[in-house]
């Protein structure tokens, strides 16, 4: 069963991990202290989504969103996802599908429409359009 939940200061070990190996394995681009007085930040502030999602209680993916406020012409926000991964190993079991509806659930819950904007790899395009959304 896919666990997904939001991340805790207790994740960040099991996150740094994760985002290690979705630059398939060479060392991030941050150094560690770095990386956890931003992972600290991030996981204290409303305005960011960072959910981890979990199978058999092992950390297999994370998710990453932020939501930039509103501007003064139109009434929504603005929001990036930065990062959707899932490890290969769990891949084609619904992780990714979960982690953004976590994803939507938490865009929805602002309290005001979101436009949410990302990039992705050609690989992930599909997977994307299958969720609804257009490139």
């Amino acid at each position: 069963m896919i666990n997904c939940r939001l991340a805790t200061p207790a994740d960040a070990d099991a996150i740094r991990a994760l985002t290690i190996a979705f630059d398939r394995g060479a060392e991030s681009q941050l150094d560690d202290d770095v990386f956890r007085r931003r992972y600290a930040e991030v996981v204290s502030s409303p305005d960011w989504l960072l959910g981890i999602a979990e199978l058999a209680g092992k950390p297999v993916g994370y998710v990453l969103a932020q939501d930039y406020g509103p501007g003064l012409r139109r009434p929504f926000t603005t929001g990036r996802l930065y990062d959707t991964f899932v490890l290969p190993e769990a891949r084609r079991k619904g992780v990714a599908r979960a982690l953004m509806a976590m994803v939507s659930d938490w865009a929805r819950e602002r309290g005001r429409p979101m436009v949410l904007d990302w990039q992705s790899t050609p690989e992930a395009v599909t997977f994307y359009e299958s969720l609804g959304y257009e490139s």
